[in-house]
């Protein structure tokens, strides 16, 4: 791959080695410029190596051998030859491009130079002055339409003073439209509204006429018959729901017909099966309404939130009109789902480095009490290879390898989820979701066994089309474990607290405001930068603690099934935890076109525990490592801080605080195959003291925590399979806190034993 690019281009011709627009005119978008270029050079990775040519100029060498063919024909890309005539369509391209964004006198001047066989092509802006808005006036026909525009150009797009852009004026026009649409205008549309021009002023000046015509035409010509002569308001008369409808019949006649009052009436067959709340509660326009826009937009949503119908029509036919008023009849067409499904999964699971398989079975029942509620039963189990944290013949503190499937997990999981809230607060059209939850998992390992009972009732709710809101006001777990002799031998000999609670029966009450809010602001048909963050908050034994002290009670000394004293609140004889605990992730994603990609990441989180908890439970506690976080270390085995890592302190390793950051670039490297470079770098660290955690280094300090970063990089691919990802990421080690001593740079003395592999579904984040 090392030869030279230009080896197989032929001769008398040249390889498009570079291409760059010049310009010293900060306000135009390059990014935007570039999307013209109608040629551009090979792909490089990372802005400096033609990988793709190379594989090709690799693989040409001799195609009659299967790998070099495939190799060629899959991921090698052929030396893109200058194209001169397309040169010359790419400077009319960007002088268009400059035209309709106001620079009107602007000139282009591409350049071509040659290198022995390479061309390098330049083309330089001279965009000169922008012509910018004088004025804007309104020329609108229609009397009643006059008011509304004229009273809404506070929020217009187009302002005198600005740089003119046709993208500006398509957006104001798309806004006013929108505008009278939610006011009753069904039959408005786009072509009604178009936009003049006078740019003969002096001083780079131009005027905006706006006018709006009772007639558009459109490509193709609309004949005569849809004209509308003057626009007219629109309103719903009657509403007709069809919750069994199908797309397999022409003609559908319906048995029964309820009327639920003067302008609502429901088709069906034999019986309902919906609940007439239920078929009414996404409909947001009615009996005597105008039509509006957004009204029929977020009722779409609202049905299809409830997960029971397929799909959603909604269709509005002329019943008659006045000289001022038109009127609609509207249908809704409900094509639902099948009641019950069951289905059946498998996957390969990579635990903290631990392989293993689970399945699962699922019974869904859609719509069971006519209410659109989903009940689900899930049973799930699992085997897993899992290392000893103890040898139990000789109770030393070692890691032993383990080659068979030495654990279990199993237990279902029941859960009803209802289109509605019991909270009556949300804003209509919000359409919330509650999911009720009770399930019951069994673990057996090779130290110990489990059963965590889970209790919760959640609420899923989109605010906006950014923000969506994970509320759940009641989510309580019990934790039982069974330790063997061995291993409970094994905590009392360390006998280090926060190892020791980490294995304490225990109660795990979020009452009130555990919730989680995530902002996205990525559109999925658009290619184009965006951001994610998700914040979390979760209060713990709040609640309890608060009927405890107004009802009087005392804290009490007891032994839990540790034998150890413990002094604290008691809920049926067993303690319960009490702590408040944040995180905040972060995520900015940069997409540079053709598949590359570079995503930020940051990730801080804290927990605080008080009152009747010595410390954060496991399950609630930060750690660092894995597929998704430190990819150069194996799960819960980085930090916290600066404690060293060795034989005695092989438990996994969790703490109070986190903080990370990653930084990933992404790739195609052909078809479906995609390829990725990362850095990540973060640690854990404890808020108490080291002299009461018993862990020397490992205390947040903020004049110290930035120089106890851990340090990891590495290389991944991944193939899309579409519906899910397969990725593999190879991670090594750069910089180790826990390296006893002062240098702390493990790469110095890494081996290829030291390269981490890392199996996962889907992206890392």
């Amino acid at each position: 791959m090392a030869c030279s690019p230009t080896r197989y281009v032929p001769e008398g011709q040249f390889l498009l080695d570079n291409m760059s627009i010049k310009t010293k005119n900060l306000n135009l978008d390059k990014d935007e410029m570039l999307a013209i270029v109608k040629q551009k050079p090979n792909r490089k990775i990372l802005g400096l190596i033609r990988f793709h040519l190379g594989v090709y100029n690799f693989s040409h060498k001799d195609t009659t051998q299967k790998l070099r063919k495939w190799l060629e024909r899959t991921v090698g890309e052929a030396p893109l030859l200058l194209d001169t005539s397309l040169t010359q369509r790419t400077s009319d391209q960007l002088k268009l491009y400059l035209f309709k964004n106001g620079y009107f006198k602007a000139q282009v001047i591409d350049s071509t130079f040659y290198n022995k066989k390479k061309a390098r092509v330049s083309y330089k802006i001279v965009a000169g002055k922008p012509y910018l808005i004088n004025k804007i006036s309104y020329d609108i026909y229609d009397t009643l339409l006059k008011p509304i525009i004229l009273q809404d150009t506070v929020l217009s797009i187009i302002k005198a003073g600005q740089i003119y852009s046709e993208n500006n004026l398509q957006a104001e026009r798309q806004r006013i439209t929108s505008n009278l649409r939610n006011k009753g205008y069904y039959q408005f549309v786009n072509e009604y509204i178009y936009f003049e021009g006078d740019s003969t002023l002096k001083s780079n000046k131009i005027n905006i006429e706006l006018t709006i015509t009772d007639r558009y035409f459109a490509e193709p010509i609309i004949s005569d018959s849809t004209f509308v002569e003057a626009h007219k308001t629109f309103v719903i008369e009657h509403i007709y729901i069809y919750p069994e409808y199908t797309l397999q019949k022409d003609m559908q006649i319906f048995k029964d017909t309820l009327k639920v009052n003067d302008s609502v009436s429901i088709c069906y067959n034999n019986t309902l099966k919906y609940k007439t709340s239920t078929l009414l509660k996404p409909i947001l326009f009615g009996n005597g309404k105008l039509f509006s826009q957004t009204n029929l937009d977020n009722t779409y949503k609202g049905y299809n939130s409830l997960k029971t119908f397929k799909t959603s029509n909604i269709e509005f036919v002329f019943t008659r009109e006045d000289m001022y008023k038109g009127y609609l009849n509207a249908y809704v067409k409900l094509i639902p789902r099948k009641k019950q499904t069951y289905s059946i999964a498998s996957e390969g699971t990579n635990s903290s480095g631990n392989l293993g398989v689970s399945g699962s079975l699922i019974y869904q029942n859609r719509n069971v009490f006519n209410g659109a509620e989903i009940f689900e039963i899930k049973l799930k189990g699992g085997l897993e290879v899992q290392q000893l944290a103890i040898d139990v013949a000789t109770q030393a503190n070692n890691v032993i390898p383990i080659k068979t499937f030495n654990t279990i997990e199993i237990g279902p999981e029941f859960s009803i989820t209802t289109p509605r809230s019991i909270f009556p607060f949300f804003p209509k059209g919000t359409s919330p979701r509650s999911t009720f939850t009770a399930s019951t998992n069994y673990q057996k390992r090779p130290d110990y066994s489990r059963i965590v009972v889970t209790t919760a009732y959640s609420i899923n709710v989109k605010l906006n089309n950014f923000v969506q809101l994970f509320w759940t006001p009641i989510d309580v777990n019990y934790l039982w474990i069974n330790k063997s002799a061995a291993f409970q031998a094994s905590l009392d000999r360390i006998n280090d607290i926060l190892i020791k609670q980490s294995y304490y029966n225990l109660l795990i009450s979020s009452v009130g405001l555990k919730s989680s809010i995530i902002y996205s602001n990525q559109e999925l048909k658009a290619r184009k930068n965006h951001t994610y963050i998700r914040f979390s908050f979760e209060p713990s034994g709040n609640l309890i603690s608060a009927y405890n002290k107004l009802a009087g009670k005392q804290k009490t000394v007891f032994l839990n099934d540790n034998n150890d004293s413990i002094y604290a609140y008691r809920v049926f004889n067993l303690a319960y935890s009490q702590f408040v605990r944040t995180e905040i992730d972060f995520r900015k994603y940069f997409d540079f076109g053709l598949k590359r990609k570079l995503v930020l990441r940051a990730v801080v989180g804290t927990g605080v525990s008080y009152g009747n908890s010595q410390a954060l439970p496991f399950v609630r506690s930060f750690f660092a490592g894995g597929t998704n976080d430190m990819r150069a270390w194996v799960a819960r085995t980085l930090g916290p801080g600066t404690f060293p890592r060795d034989d005695e302190n092989s438990f996994e390793q969790i703490g109070d605080i986190k903080v990370m950051s990653n930084i990933e670039y992404r790739y195609n490297v052909f078809k479906a195959l995609n390829a990725a470079f990362f850095i990540d770098f973060g640690n854990i660290w404890m808020i108490k003291p080291d002299e009461q955690t018993n862990r020397i280094g490992g205390q947040f300090k903020f004049n110290k925590f930035y120089k106890q970063f851990a340090y990891g990089a590495g290389a991944g691919l991944r193939y899309d399979f579409s519906f899910f990802i397969i990725r593999l990421d190879l991670a090594i080690p750069i910089q180790d806190p826990g390296i006893v001593g002062s240098d702390k740079l493990f790469i110095k003395t890494a081996k290829i034993d030291d390269i981490r592999p890392n199996i996962g579904i889907n992206y890392p984040f």
